[in-house]
């Protein structure tokens, strides 16, 4: 069962990662 403190880590690398390819999309 994963920690809270890893699924921050997740949830936030996931959004970064999201909020990356929409700035690059958006030029």
């Amino acid at each position: 069962m994963p920690t809270p403190v890893n699924v921050a880590v997740i949830y936030y690398s996931s959004t970064g990662t999201i909020a990356t390819i929409a700035k690059a999309m958006a030029g």
